[in-house]
């Protein structure tokens, strides 16, 4: 059993598996459902120092209030387990402390519940905190300036941003693909009380005018874009600055997609995460500032290593 109060992600695992074993052998459900809301309940009795609950209708109350003020972190605001499945789950979380070590452990373990889903498969990890305050550090974010990170996954890059020096007045936006990293991106703003955020699950590659196309020939399921994001909510400017990992693994191969960027117009297929690059770009002010972490393989190198890219961007005429 993990020791009361100890918060590293190693210790966690081991409270994953139980909590895994206990909800996989007596239901049919999403265990990472059922164990995300689980964890969301200690976690917010933990900040809100509220006395423990011992029965499934507690807990389905406490889902609905969380609901209502953490906004785009639950899909479902109820338990679909039992009652004895859920006093067993609890009684282990009940032992753990999720908010004693402040943001930077409740980052480690809801990080940890999305990884578990096989997200590195699809070209993407979470990038390691010290590359994000570095990459912070070099950027020196200033209040007022509006940042960017299109592949936001639970929002390090974002967090950090806001942190660094106390800024206020900031608007920070994220985008990401992956629903369940966007989720643990919106809980983890709401649990640092950070102000002015904009977390959205768009394809972050995919434009208004391949949209369009793509309708036009009858495939469902288009999303939305970022530019829509932005008309939306009425966001008219560039961004000062704009932090972010992309996805590595796969290319792109849809025609449609290829034809909408100037470095991949007429080829048949790219590295997704060479399209990130020139997505950033456009989307940087004049004399903004980048990070942007990519394959070292992009740089002339060799394969298998990664490196991070920082620099101050003006906007060449015409691009």
């Amino acid at each position: 059993m993990v020791k009361r109060k100890s918060n590293s992600t190693e210790s966690f695992e081991a409270v994953y598996r139980r909590l895994e074993e206990i909800v996989l052998a007596n239901s049919g459900e999403n265990e990472f459902e059922e164990i995300f809301k689980i964890v969301l309940i200690k976690l917010w009795l933990d900040i809100r120092k509220r006395d423990f609950i011992s029965t499934l209708d507690e807990a389905n109350h406490l889902l609905m209030e969380i609901d209502s003020e953490w906004t785009g972190v639950l899909t479902e605001n109820k338990l679909n387990i039992l009652e004895e499945q859920f006093s067993a789950c609890f009684d282990i979380v009940s032992r753990y402390s999720f908010a004693e070590d402040g943001y930077a452990g409740i980052d480690g373990v809801f990080e940890y519940l999305v990884s578990r889903e096989k997200k590195g498969e699809k070209g993407q990890f979470f990038t390691p905190r010290y590359i994000v305050d570095f990459c912070v550090k070099i950027l020196n974010p200033k209040s007022g300036e509006n940042i960017l990170d299109p592949a936001a996954g639970s929002g390090a890059f974002l967090y950090h941003a806001y942190a660094c020096g106390g800024m206020q007045g900031c608007d920070l936006w994220g985008f990401d693909f992956d629903r369940r990293a966007i989720r643990v991106a919106n809980l983890l703003m709401h649990v640092a009380s950070v102000e002015g955020f904009h977390i959205h699950k768009v394809n972050s590659l995919l434009k208004n005018d391949v949209r369009e196309s793509l309708l036009d020939k009858g495939i469902d399921g288009i999303s939305t874009t970022i530019e829509d994001i932005l008309r939306i909510e009425k966001k008219k400017d560039l961004f000062d600055i704009i932090m972010t990992n992309p996805p590595f693994a796969g290319e792109i191969i849809e025609p449609d997609i290829l034809g909408s960027y100037n470095i991949s117009y007429g080829k048949t297929r790219i590295e997704r995460d060479v399209l990130f690059v020139e997505r950033c770009i456009n989307f940087l002010k004049p004399g903004g500032r980048m990070a942007i972490i990519l394959p070292d393989n992009i740089f002339g190198g060799g394969a298998g290593k990664t490196k991070i890219c920082v620099a101050g961007y003006a906007r060449p005429v015409g691009l």
